[in-house]
């Protein structure tokens, strides 16, 4: 499943937005009630091993939050290279270097589904016609013969696939949970678009819940 998991969010960010619709859709959103800080600077890190996925994730919420006027840092400076922190490591970075907060992005699962994507006719109606395609040739031969000569798509089955991701704030000084959302993201298209329209998403999310200005 890890495996599986990892390279789906791999496809998350290098493919695009399917046209016409929204490729990230929130599923919930909690809030510490009790904590009544705001973030002043935040280590933003990704838990993705492809150093180039997570720099394009983290640029573009360090993008966000500093037009928001909220110092944050992407994790890459802090940890470059292709391994992830360990623990420890991360620990030890947040407290040395003054971060308050850290916002995790992490995957959560990944599914399938199967979708019948219905067929279509190649059949060029009367220009402008309000009325029916019988009415225009008035006999059946031409009717019959422009239904003949007509093209078909049949039906088919294709597969959309989902990936389920968090993104979390942690107060470093309590190492507790403050802010989480969870979303499902369809997978298609190039990585810029997919991954701007995430982050877009969960900081609509983070605003809202006014855990950022």
């Amino acid at each position: 499943m890890k495996g599986t998991a990892g390279y789906l969010l791999s496809l998350l960010a290098a493919m695009m937005l399917f046209t016409g619709c929204a490729a990230t859709e929130l599923t919930s959103a909690w809030k510490d009630p009790e904590y009544q800080g705001s973030p002043k600077k935040i280590l933003v890190y990704t838990v993705l091993k492809n150093q180039l996925r997570r720099r394009i994730f983290e640029d573009e919420f360090v993008a966000h939050f500093k037009y928001r006027g909220v110092n944050a840092v992407p994790g890459y400076q802090v940890f470059p290279g292709e391994e992830l922190a360990k623990k420890e490591v991360l620990e030890e970075k947040l407290k040395l270097q003054g971060f308050d907060t850290l916002l995790l992005t992490q995957i959560t699962g990944t599914k399938k589904e199967l979708v019948q994507v219905p067929g279509t006719v190649n059949y060029q109606p009367m220009p402008g016609s309000m009325y029916p395609q019988a009415s225009y040739y008035r006999s059946w031969p031409g009717y019959y013969n422009a239904g003949y000569m007509a093209t078909y798509t049949p039906s088919y089955t294709a597969e959309d696939y989902y990936v389920m991701t968090e993104t979390s704030l942690f107060d470093v000084a309590s190492e507790k949970l403050i802010w989480s959302a969870a979303a499902v993201t369809r997978v298609g298209g190039k990585d810029q678009k997919l991954i701007k329209d995430y982050v877009a998403t969960m900081m609509d999310a983070i605003r809202k819940d006014k855990m950022a200005p």
